[in-house]
Formats: C-alpha cells, sequence, structure tokens
C-alpha cells in the first residue's frame, strides 16, 4: 500500500507540469482507492491525547476519507491509560494497520510511547495548548510539543509535522 505513493506523487507532479486539471486528476486516484477490496478495513490509525485534541484531529480524517482511505480514530492517554495504549498498538501491527498518526499537546508523550510499543510507522501531530483558555493564550505556541515529538530518543523514530496540521500528517 505505502508503495502507491509515490507513483501517484510522480502523477500528480506530471498534471501539474503538463497542465491537466488537478481536480479530475484527484478524482481518478480517489476512484482508484475505493474501488480497491483491501479498503474495507482501517489501514491508519488515528490517535489523541483526550477528546479536546479532536478538532485538531478531524483534519487528518477528512482527509482520508477524501480518499477513500479507511482509518480508525481513538483516543488513548499516554499518561492515563498507558496499558490501554501498549495494547492499541498491538491491536494496530495485528490489525495490519500501515501507519499511526498521533496527536498530542503539551508534554506531546503520545507518539514516542506508541512509537516505542510498535515497528509501524508513527506520524506525530503536535497540538497547540492553550494555557488560558478564555483569553486563548499558549505559553510556547506549540513549541513544546514540536520539540518533544520531533526530538526522539534513537530506536523510537517519529515523522513530525507542523502545528496543528494534522491535515499534513
Amino acid at each position: 500500500y505505502i508503495t502507491l505513493y509515490i507513483p501517484i506523487y510522480s502523477y500528480l507532479k506530471n498534471c501539474v507540469y503538463s497542465g491537466i486539471n488537478l481536480e479530475v486528476s484527484l478524482r481518478y486516484i480517489k476512484n482508484i482507492f475505493r474501488s480497491m477490496k483491501i479498503m474495507k478495513k482501517p489501514l491508519v490509525g488515528i490517535i489523541m491525547g483526550s477528546s479536546s485534541d479532536s478538532r485538531i484531529m478531524h483534519g487528518a480524517a477528512e482527509i482520508l476519507d477524501e480518499f477513500g482511505v479507511p482509518h480508525e480514530d481513538q483516543i488513548i492517554s499516554a499518561h492515563r491509560t498507558p496499558t490501554r495504549l501498549e495494547e492499541y498498538a498491538k491491536h494496530a501491527e495485528k490489525n495490519g494497520f500501515k501507519v499511526i498518526i498521533a496527536g498530542a499537546g503539551g508534554a506531546a508523550l503520545l507518539p514516542g510511547m506508541i512509537a516505542s510499543h510498535t515497528v509501524l510507522p508513527v506520524i506525530g501531530v503536535p497540538i497547540l495548548v492553550y494555557n488560558d483558555k478564555q483569553q486563548k493564550k499558549s505559553a510556547f505556541g506549540g513549541l513544546d510539543s514540536l520539540l518533544s515529538i520531533s526530538e526522539m530518543p534513537s530506536g523510537s523514530p517519529v515523522v513530525t509535522v507542523g502545528v496543528n496540521k494534522s491535515l499534513n500528517a
């Protein structure tokens, strides 16, 4: 499944250079994904630390839906439910997931923790946390989450996208 991305990227790049309508091209690619029988069970796990993260992580779900890629969305806290996190990593591997997208704010422990329990690729989405929710002020502007996810130690690699950029995951 992952090997499809490079040909699709090349195809879209050629469309841009050739002046072919991208909307038609994207519709064509979406139909390919929808017609694949393997697409019935989830291929992507989207996890987040709390329900408040769902408004940010919704972007990842939307783009996967747009391309017809089935996904499973779960709230799993690395802090409050570490056993459940470990079980989810096993569940994802056993059920043939291809990647896990993990969103977390603040100390952003979730992406690294899930990466330490699975061989599946993990994409971390740093989430901006407001310290003062009424005035929408953040002490670090999401930099805390971004650094937490991007500076993983060797052995627990996590790909990182920009702050609140789940659509890019």
